[in-house]
């Protein structure tokens, strides 16, 4: 099976090259540079030990993609990376969504039947007068 190559900011990307995901750490200027010869001077970060969980990085064989962490920009960066799986993706994503249709038509007769007495009922619940 020959590999699909995307370009990127940093250069090429195959699809098998994934290697892990997960969560940047927050990271805060330090206020210190450092002098590189020939580049020229460079800010210095700290890790602060926390995780940021708005977004995701996307480890791959020297490139780290960040994308963030919505449902959205993580199914779009997925479909790029793995095209053949997109269809299925797609059937999974409408299943969800028919199911999501039927849990809130669901809710709501519930709702209704649930705050809704019918005159019926109220006559059935008084007990008789003697």
């Amino acid at each position: 099976m020959s590999q699909y190559e995307y370009l990127t900011n940093g250069g090429r990307i195959r699809q098998s090259e994934l290697e892990a995901v997960r969560h940047p750490t927050i990271s805060k200027p330090s206020g210190k540079r450092i002098d590189i010869p020939g580049i020229g001077s460079m800010g210095i970060s700290v890790s602060t030990g926390r995780v940021d969980k708005d977004r995701l990085e996307l480890w791959t064989d020297g490139i780290i993609l960040v994308v963030a962490a919505t449902h959205d920009e993580i199914k779009k960066k997925i479909r790029r990376l793995r095209p053949e799986e997109a269809a299925q993706l797609d059937a999974i994503d409408a299943e969800f969504a028919t199911l999501r249709e039927k849990r809130a038509a669901l809710l709501k007769e519930a709702w209704a039947r649930g705050h809704t007495v019918t005159v019926k009922e109220l006559v059935e619940k008084i007990p008789a007068q003697p």
